[in-house]
């Protein structure tokens, strides 16, 4: 539920941004179609007031870029407040617009730290990375079972039994499989399903391999 609410509240900046992008622009055409020639350019200063504002936002942003994180960074979560941040705050009124900026960035840090926290869980922005790291600990698993295997039976006076076709193991693997949800395209996040597996141990000829079953 969190996770949902999360992913609205990010597609809902990106929506909220360009609404309000889109609605300044035919304004700002509509305005500029109606004045004379002798007319003064609309002044810019409105905006430098704006992205000094809002410079707070983007080094929150960066600080969480850092992260050593296999499931990804947050990055649509302070990109997406940070436009609707610059135009808000360009059309509030100059009293208000160091407190507008304010709120924006503890809610940029706020929804970037949640970020970072369902990218650990069960959810990935790298589902690639995430796939292969999981994919390589999971064969290191599967080597340290076949290895338990051979060294309980190589203690065994009789060996390995010819008709030991599957061996149940103590070790347990988790199957991951990554899928996009309504939001992906905008948040970036990947949903993780993971299911608890037990390794096995199967006789192939004269070797042994190691596979996943339920039981």
């Amino acid at each position: 539920m969190m996770v949902t609410f999360h992913a609205i509240v990010v597609c809902g900046f990106f929506g909220a941004a360009a609404l309000v992008g889109v609605c300044r622009a035919a304004a700002t055409i509509y305005t500029s179609s109606r004045s004379s020639a002798n007319d003064q350019p609309e002044s810019p200063s409105s905006w430098f007031r704006a992205a000094r504002c809002c410079w707070p936002i983007p080094i929150v942003g960066l600080v969480f870029q850092g992260l050593l994180s296999a499931g990804g960074v947050p990055t649509p979560e302070w990109v997406a407040p940070l436009m609707f941040a610059l135009w808000t705050v360009d059309l509030v009124p100059d009293r208000v617009r160091g407190r507008a900026a304010a709120l924006f960035t503890v809610g940029v840090f706020l929804l970037c730290f949640h970020g970072a926290l369902i990218r650990e869980t069960d959810y990935t922005s790298e589902p690639a990375r995430t796939v292969s790291g999981l994919s390589a600990a999971s064969k290191s698993v599967f080597r340290t079972a076949v290895k338990a295997v051979e060294a309980g039976y190589k203690s065994s006076p009789d060996g390995l039994p010819d008709d030991a076709d599957s061996i149940p193991t103590d070790f347990t693997v988790e199957q991951v499989t990554v899928s996009r949800e309504w939001h992906s395209m905008l948040t970036g996040l990947h949903r993780i399903d993971r299911v608890p597996r037990r390794v096995w141990v199967v006789k192939e000829g004269q070797e042994l391999k190691a596979l996943l079953r339920d039981s």
